[in-house]
């Protein structure tokens, strides 16, 4: 169309010029369904402007508490990469899926870790997509990119046993997200190659979704005696879990996963490992645009940031 598409979408909608400019680029104060009927005429018109494809949608979870300190973080990674990029972001939550239909959406990335929002909803996806750290949609070339946690566990485990650790348990969310069905599975594959004995070592979950009110002295006084050592893969926990082993286990070695902002673990003087939340958003944001132009992309594994600068512990 001309630069008069607009004015040709208003005459058949019977809106006003400026109505019209509202729902295109997506502002608020239009009843749902004008905004539709304005949607579908401007398609059948093939209307385009500057802002078209390259609005992308940022799918987060909604959730009654508010959001997390992980998804906060990867948030802002992630509007930071969009606008390098010169996208426009509408920021969804997972119960306005109906919205992605839309002819204005060029791509969604997803961060909906506890949903399986690719795998549950991905016939309805029509426009490229890619989930962050959470299960990919291969039927619906919905891909991933995730922090490598099997590398992550594997890496913990064999730094622990140089330390000389051999009754090693490892701390995760109960929730079966793509993390952590990962973390335990590699946790148990390094036990049986590195020929460690299984009544030794072992997997504690944590059953809470928001773990900041999580009472970690309950999960250290669970550690059986023979525990030398603790693999907590879970962030938040960290810095109290440290509290509570220092007060009743002071036997026990922990290697957290931490934030990358935090500096608590360096002024501790203990190792730690975190996860490269601005790579993961480079990646994600680079796969999403490789979709849009139509290339081929692949799942896309980030590595974990191993912090081992503290004490000297490796004899």
């Amino acid at each position: 169309m001309k630069k008069n598409g607009i004015k040709q979408i208003a005459a058949e909608a019977g809106c006003s010029f400026a109505t019209v400019s509202r729902v295109l680029n997506n502002r608020p104060g239009i009843s749902e369904p004008v905004r539709r009927k304005i949607l579908e005429i401007a398609n059948d018109l093939d209307y385009t402007n500057s802002t078209k494809k390259r609005i992308v949608a940022l799918l987060v979870p909604l959730d009654a508490d508010g959001f997390d300190e992980y998804s906060m973080h990867l948030m802002r990674m992630l509007l930071l990469e969009l606008h390098k990029a010169g996208f426009y972001v509408n920021v969804l939550f997972n119960e306005n899926i109906e919205i992605l239909g839309e002819n204005y959406i060029s791509g969604i990335i997803s961060i909906n870790v506890y949903d399986n929002f690719a795998g549950v909803n991905g016939r309805k996806i029509k426009v490229p997509m890619v989930c962050v750290n959470d299960y990919g949609n291969m039927e619906e070339d919905i891909h991933v990119v995730y922090s490598d946690d099997t590398r992550a566990i594997s890496d913990a485990t064999s730094y622990l046993m140089k330390c000389g650790h051999k009754s090693i348990y490892l701390l995760t969310n109960s929730t079966d997200s793509m993390s952590n069905v990962n973390r335990i599975r590699a946790f148990q594959d390094c036990v049986s190659h590195y020929g460690l004995d299984k009544n030794h070592c072992g997997v504690m979950l944590v059953r809470r979704r928001f773990l900041y009110t999580c009472p970690t002295d309950d999960y250290v006084k669970r550690l059986p005696p023979d525990c030398t050592a603790l693999i907590s893969a879970t962030e938040a926990l960290g810095p109290a879990l440290y509290e509570s082993l220092q007060r009743l286990r002071p036997d026990v070695m922990l290697l957290p996963w931490g934030f990358s902002w935090d500096k608590r673990f360096n002024a501790l003087k203990i190792p730690y490992i975190h996860q490269n939340f601005k790579l993961l958003a480079k990646k994600a944001v680079e796969m999403l645009q490789r979709q849009i132009e139509g290339k081929q992309v692949v799942n896309t594994a980030v590595p974990y940031v191993f912090k081992k600068s503290g004490r000297k512990i490796i004899p």
